[in-house]
């Protein structure tokens, strides 16, 4: 598709994706990452190390309402129904706003599995170079979950193309994966927040831990999670 007719749709659909982001960011960091070491705290120490934690709770909630209330405002605002139909308009233009007679248009009217296969490959490619990080810094491991989404999206789109076994088992190893690597990047988040909502407040110090541990514990389960994901052979290669 012709770059100039996607920039436009993609500055819009960063803009969404942040405002949905933050209301995601802080329901996980309240409901499951806070509540979770609350729970701990209270068996280590009653009261006394979970009253911060309630603390931060309280206030990310509060916050919480807040971020979804712009996230609805988001959703029925000119500016998304805007998006819509520009994405609309671009999806029934023809050849998709691709000139006739290019490498656009040739691309366009070939098979949909040479395509997909194409795609798939290239897909495999970036998320195996990204994956020889997956010992290195919290940044490279969340460059690994991008690569993982996106090559899950690409499996997922392409999939009724390859029906059978070998698609249904690439696509599961490679939801466990992504599943590890989301645990992984939920707790390397929640210290960004905590030291956002709390900086003096001793509850950011315990978050950081509780991510530090909790990095540490995602170790052995994401190395398996990669083992398998690698040993399983790519349903369109045909091999």
């Amino acid at each position: 598709m012709p770059p100039e007719a996607l920039q436009p749709l993609e500055s819009e659909l960063r803009w969404l994706a942040k405002v949905l982001g933050r209301a995601r960011d802080l329901d996980v960091f309240a409901t499951d990452t806070l509540a979770t070491i609350a729970s701990a705290a209270k068996r280590v120490d009653g009261d006394g190390l979970a009253a911060p934690i309630e603390v931060l709770g309280k206030r990310t909630r509060a916050i919480g309402v807040d971020a979804r209330r712009q996230a609805r405002e988001a959703i029925d605002s000119q500016r998304f129904a805007h998006l819509l139909l520009a994405v609309g308009r671009l999806a029934s233009a023809p050849l998709l706003g691709a000139q006739a007679h290019t490498s656009q248009t040739a691309t366009l009217q070939q098979p949909a599995r040479t395509f997909a296969v194409e795609s798939l490959r290239r897909r495999q490619r970036k998320l195996q170079r990204a994956g020889l990080r997956l010992d290195g810094t919290p940044a490279q491991r969340h460059a690994i979950r991008i690569e993982a989404k996106k090559m899950r999206y690409a499996t997922e789109f392409f999939a009724p193309l390859f029906p059978g076994k070998r698609t249904r088992a690439y696509a599961k190893a490679l939801a466990t994966l992504q599943r590890v690597l989301g645990s992984v990047n939920d707790a390397t988040v929640a210290t960004t927040l905590a030291s956002e909502l709390a900086p003096e407040s001793p509850s950011a110090a315990m978050v950081s831990g509780w991510a530090g541990a909790q990095a540490g514990a995602q170790d052995k389960p994401l190395a398996s999670a990669w083992r398998a994901f690698t040993r399983t052979k790519p349903f369109w290669s045909g091999r």
